[in-house]
């Protein structure tokens, strides 16, 4: 409670207990007097602990039991003084186990007595609303702190995994020329090799003892399978590292017009270890859709994460599909897994940040909120998911076409 909110209750503690003009007194509900004020000993006389036989109307079952708090009467209120009776303009106060009453006797002094009271709950109410509205502010700031935080985190380390993709991209282009080059000559040797045999055997030179002896026949015939095998691998290991590089996008971190199958595939390709270790069953479905204005990059991140998600909830020999299509205003990706589901009561929280289902150091829980965020607000679009317990669940990502 601050200094002015306390300063003002002491003060009108202090005006109800001194002055003797207006009677003010407490009791619970079977009538044992636990405060009274000067005015209450001066006016009333009374020196009984407990005053039920005394009040006349209303008496105190009456006031017990009204159900409300607060006001609960305001009239002539009249107590047995002796012999006699004495009426008193009273408001009475109920709250909880406790009544408090307030006995006109001067008028003024009770009008002011109330005006005090009003203006000090008033000022009081402001400041207990003005102190939640504050605290909802603070936990709210804190929330978004912590967002950004793990923002933050996971953006230093798609940074430093950029960086990683683009060194190992560099390191393995390097060699990868030189083998690539070398087989090419090599293919080149082969071919003079088989020409110059040829020519041989056209001008009668009798070279075939040479050829058993050093197995030409044998190395001619298998030199172009071993020649288009190696280019095969180069290739292979070239797609790779391309596909390395157009999911880490090293040099986009600004929107760019792209093709969201492409995206797909990329991710499916980067995601292909844990799909044959866990021999699922992966079904593209990817119609021609236009290309799209948006960030690569945090695209890739959002559909890896989730087609990853799949593979882990259907587990070993499940099923995985991905659809692609488009509407009139948006690019549709649907990722379908047929795992356990999940169920109503966590389905709610899933883009809440730090919430996972994952065991204790398997991950932080960032991925589907942050998923949530790239989506909604870098892209403008929805992202939605579906589940049935037992059947498997959807996720559906809708991204607008056109310039945002």
């Amino acid at each position: 409670m601050s200094d002015f909110i306390f300063d003002k209750l002491l003060d009108l503690k202090t005006y109800i207990l001194n002055t003797r003009n207006v009677v003010c007194f407490s009791m619970d509900l079977a009538g044992n007097v636990l405060f009274f004020n000067e005015g209450y000993t001066r006016i009333l006389g009374y020196s009984e602990k407990n005053i039920k036989d005394s009040m006349v109307n209303p008496t105190l079952d009456v006031l017990v039991n009204d159900a409300k708090d607060g006001l609960i009467f305001n009239g002539i209120f009249t107590l047995k003084k002796k012999s006699l009776n004495s009426s008193f303009q009273t408001k009475i106060y109920k709250l909880e186990d406790e009544l408090c009453f307030l006995c006109e006797y001067d008028g003024l002094e009770v009008e002011n007595l109330f005006k005090i009271m009003s203006t000090n709950t008033l000022v009081i109410n402001n400041m207990n609303r003005q102190l939640i509205k504050k605290e909802m502010m603070l936990k709210n700031t804190i929330a978004e702190l912590k967002e950004i935080q793990a923002m933050l985190i996971l953006s230093e380390k798609l940074n430093a995994l950029g960086q990683l993709v683009a060194g190992i991209a560099h390191e393995i282009n390097n060699p990868m020329a030189y083998v690539m080059a070398n087989v090419e000559i090599m293919e080149q040797y082969s071919t003079s090799l088989k020409a110059f045999f040829d020519d041989c055997e056209k001008e009668n030179i009798n070279i075939e003892n040479l050829k058993e002896k050093y197995d030409i026949n044998y190395i001619l015939e298998d030199s172009p399978p071993l020649q288009k095998a190696t280019l095969e691998g180069g290739e292979r290991i070239k797609k790779i590292v391309l596909e390395l590089r157009d999911y880490a996008r090293i040099d986009t971190s600004e929107k760019s017009y792209s093709n969201i199958a492409e995206c797909i595939k990329s991710c499916v390709n980067i995601a292909n270890p844990e799909i044959k270790r866990e021999n699922i069953d992966l079904k593209l479905n990817l119609a021609e859709t236009s290309e799209i204005e948006c960030f690569p990059s945090q695209l890739n991140q959002v559909v890896l994460n989730i087609i990853v998600n799949a593979v882990q909830a259907t587990g070993e020999k499940g099923k995985v599909v991905i659809n692609l299509y488009e509407t009139e205003k948006f690019v549709v990706v649907e990722i379908k897994d047929n795992g356990p589901g999940i169920p109503d009561e966590v389905i709610s929280k899933i883009f809440l940040p730090f919430f996972t289902t994952k065991l204790p150091g398997k991950g932080v829980g960032l991925g589907l909120n942050l998923a949530y965020k790239i989506i909604k607000d870098m892209h403008k679009g929805e992202i939605g998911v579906s589940s049935i317990v037992g059947e498997g669940t959807t996720f559906t990502i809708s991204l607008p076409k056109g310039v945002k």
